[in-house]
């Protein structure tokens, strides 16, 4: 039996719903603020979105509000799960 790392889990939790997957996308592109989350996620419980993704690992909050990728392996896993998706793996 595989011993499954727990931030691992945590990572792929944080990544299996459809909202969180899509503020990791906007952010690929950039920090924002929840106001500019909201707006182009479409996600009105985004604190909640940005907390599970803080504590995978994957987001973390600036001193200016915004918030961000929290390394470029986030970046590059965001990538790497656009191009699986669409079948360029």
């Amino acid at each position: 039996m595989v011993a499954l790392d727990e931030r691992l889990y945590d990572v792929g939790r944080a990544l299996a719903s459809r909202q969180r997957l899509a503020v990791l996308l906007v952010l690929a592109d950039g920090n924002a603020s929840a106001t500019e989350l909201v707006a182009r996620t479409g996600e009105g419980d985004i604190f909640h979105h940005l907390e599970v993704l803080g504590a995978a690992g994957l987001v973390t909050a600036g001193i200016d509000g915004c918030y961000g990728l929290a390394s470029h392996d986030v970046r590059a896993l965001v990538h790497a799960l656009e191009a699986v998706a669409r079948g360029r793996h």
